[in-house]
């Protein structure tokens, strides 16, 4: 153990091939194993999308360098923020 500051966050979106085609359906912590469940109970093929930013130290990050909020927010799919 280092006592090293470490944060880490994810985002998971998932989906089925056959039920809803390019569309996510499950999201957050459970969306993997739901998407695992899925195929073992249909024998759909299913999809997972993961997203994981861990920082050492510093000042935590809403998103991983690079990504742009709206970027963040279109991965998880969530609509573009309204001004």
């Amino acid at each position: 153990m280092t006592g090293r500051p470490t944060r880490v966050s994810r985002d998971v979106k998932a989906g089925c091939e056959t039920c809803w085609p390019g569309t996510a359906k499950w999201f957050g912590g459970q969306a993997q194993g739901t998407a695992a469940q899925h195929f073992d109970k249909t024998g759909h093929a299913t999809w997972c999308e993961v997203y994981m930013h861990v920082s050492y130290g510093g000042a935590p990050k809403k998103t991983a360098p690079g990504v742009s909020p709206a970027a963040a927010r279109a991965f998880v799919g969530l609509p573009p923020k309204v001004r």
